[in-house]
């Protein structure tokens, strides 16, 4: 992926967070600025992040520093 953001931006939007590799880097994100936060795209609700993490064992996110904003990319009438 592509990451366009200065080193210590305190926030930032990630896309993909449900798939294999951005579940990792959400984590990742949130473990380099401990006063980072992170909006996540999401088709659904927090409870969809949080399955994934689980099905990929990330284990440590800290939650509070996440948000969610339900969407989809891919329809473009969202």
């Amino acid at each position: 992926p592509l990451i366009l953001f200065p080193e210590k931006a305190h926030q930032v939007l990630l896309t993909g967070a449900t798939g294999f590799l951005g579940i990792f880097l959400l984590k990742e994100l949130l473990v380099q600025d401990r006063e980072r936060q992170v909006l996540c795209v999401v088709r659904g609700p927090m409870e969809r992040l949080r399955a994934h993490a689980a099905e990929y064992q990330v284990e440590d996110i800290p939650w509070d520093r996440v948000r969610i904003l339900q969407g989809d990319l891919t329809d473009c009438n969202t």
